[in-house]
């Protein structure tokens, strides 16, 4: 279990780096090795889908969506999970993605759907 949470924090690390990378000339300083609101949640919800941690899971996304993180981003992260934390687990993330967005639009909150995922 912790060999499997690790190596989701390793793939959220990975993916949340890869958002951030642009090219740039200027040494890197501590504040721009920092985490962005949108890359710590993309680690939240991934360490607490691994874990199966489903109410804070429920929180992790809010605050994802609240961060900025787009509704394809976020279904991006949890279906690459399945390779990493088993499919049931990477399910259950996907079902409280559901009724976490379900939940938002009962209240009138319209999250930003993004660009849907395309093979290049």
């Amino acid at each position: 279990m912790k060999q499997l949470v690790l190596t989701t924090l390793w793939f959220s690390l990975t993916i949340a780096f890869a958002h951030a990378q642009t090219p740039s000339t200027k040494t890197p300083s501590t504040s721009d090795q920092a985490l962005t609101s949108k890359q710590q949640s993309i680690v939240a919800i991934s360490a607490l889908t691994a874990k199966g941690d489903l109410p804070k899971l429920r929180n992790a996304l809010n605050g994802g969506l609240d961060a900025g993180i787009t509704v394809n981003e976020i279904r991006e992260v949890l279906v690459h999970l399945y390779a990493y934390c088993g499919f049931p687990r990477s399910l259950q993330g996907i079902n409280t993605f559901i009724s976490v967005l379900e939940e938002r639009k009962k209240k009138g909150i319209k999250d930003e759907v993004g660009k849907e995922a395309k093979l290049d």
